[in-house]
């Protein structure tokens, strides 16, 4: 679970509660900064984004409208036709009849008149329900079937039952055996229920216009490169889920902040007049080295390391070439097309040496030490200004803009912002 700012969580919060409105592809955005996806900086940029351009914005509940009920009163109205009539008018109507020419009065008015006709309310009956029919179960009419066994015996007892559905009868001098014979019910069966044919819709297609449309392609084709995230947003303009003006204002975002791009197709070549090093000051000060060097992108930095991390690396050795400090000290520059220039600020202790000559280096990293400037040496001395030994152009990597300082080793280093 990633740990979030309390900036953020209020922001989520008012979002799901409706206080903040905003577009429904904006769920997406979080969702990843709750999975650790994007950063809260990330994400609090496409917000603040959204927010000035109004496309997000807080909810303001309409008030409920005042209903204006005016009042009436029973008038004589002479057309301009010459009918009369006894109605009830309001008092805008009458104002505006006046002006056309009718004559309104509460005393009857002279004339061929039309007594008001009192419309009586009409009745409004319950709907008739009828009783459900009830199928009644079918009756079964047992019978009895006879036939003749012989002459009447002397020694039968008429009338006596031989078994539960067989007994013995006479008529005459004859003796009829009967049987009660109980007819199966006659089974109604249950009526065939032919259900609706199922009615799939047609699906709905989207006519997006031209310029959508050719970004789209273009995206698809590989001619512009977008994340694979903003792929969801091309889903949902094709469907309807958001419209046209928030995909193209998503999109110019991520073109205005180098997101979206061309295919870069230069090879990742590195010379060593890709990064200058300017020293702004530098001198010893109560046992401390401390300044602060300008690093700048030249024109003939390759575009394949903007927005990607290449390394400052630092040591200081006296007069005899001995490193002074145990260990070097690395800081991270990042360079992009608008961010050309980075600074770093140095302070580390000296071992009690008055004097140093320090070495700046720029490289793509420190496992693979290829130069991006051309190496800065530089001499000072306690309270004395810093004499520079060598113009450094010194290789830093990969580019970006306002990357944290790392030290590896002890103390970070800080970095000016620009």
């Amino acid at each position: 679970m990633v740990r979030l700012s309390s900036n953020v969580i209020q922001i989520i919060s008012d979002i799901e509660n409706g206080k903040i409105i905003m577009p429904q592809y904006f769920e997406k955005n979080i969702e990843w900064v709750t999975s650790g996806q994007i950063t809260e900086q990330t994400f609090l940029t496409t917000y603040n984004y959204l927010i000035e351009h109004g496309i997000g914005y807080l909810s303001k509940p309409e008030p409920e409208p005042i209903p204006i009920i005016e009042s009436t009163s029973w008038y004589w109205v002479k057309y301009p036709s010459g009918r009369i009539e006894y109605m009830k008018i309001t008092e805008s109507l009458k104002n505006k009849w006046l002006q056309q020419g009718y004559v309104i009065s509460r005393s009857k008015i002279e004339g061929i008149s039309k007594e008001p006709v009192l419309t009586p309310i009409p009745v409004v009956h319950a709907p008739v329900i009828p009783e459900p029919v009830v199928i009644p179960e079918p009756v079964v009419i047992p019978h009895t079937q006879c036939y003749e066994v012989g002459d009447y015996p002397s020694n039968v007892e008429l009338n006596l039952t031989a078994n539960e559905a067989n007994y013995y009868t006479s008529i005459g001098m004859t003796i009829q055996k009967c049987k009660l014979v109980i007819p199966e019910p006659v089974v109604i069966p249950e009526p065939v229920v032919i259900p609706e044919p199922v009615v799939i819709p047609e699906p709905v297609i989207i006519q997006l216009s031209d310029q959508v449309t050719q970004i789209i392609n273009d995206i698809n084709n590989g001619v512009i490169q977008v994340p694979e995230w903003f792929r969801n947003n091309i889903e949902w303009v094709q469907s309807g889920h958001i419209n046209e003006q928030e995909f193209l204002t998503a999109y110019n975002y991520l073109v205005d902040q180098q997101i979206a791009h061309a295919p870069i197709t230069e090879e990742p070549t590195i010379t060593d007049n890709m990064v200058t090093q300017k020293i702004d000051y530098f001198t010893i000060e109560n046992g401390r080295a401390i300044g602060q060097i300008t690093f700048t992108a030249t024109p003939n930095f390759n575009p394949f390391y903007y927005n990607k991390t290449i390394t400052n690396i630092i040591q200081f050795k006296d007069r005899n070439g001995v490193n002074i400090l145990p260990t070097v000290k690395q800081n991270n520059l990042r360079f992009t097309e608008n961010e050309r220039d980075e600074k770093i600020q140095y302070d580390e202790g000296m071992n009690g040496n008055i004097f140093a000559l320090g070495s700046s280096f720029v490289w793509s990293s420190t496992t693979t030490p290829t130069p991006f400037s051309k190496q800065l040496e530089f001499e000072i001395k306690e309270a004395e200004p810093v004499k520079p030994i060598s113009s450094g152009f010194m290789g830093a990597g990969v580019a970006g803009a306002i990357a944290g300082l790392v030290l590896l080793g002890f103390i970070v280093d800080s970095k000016v912002g620009k």
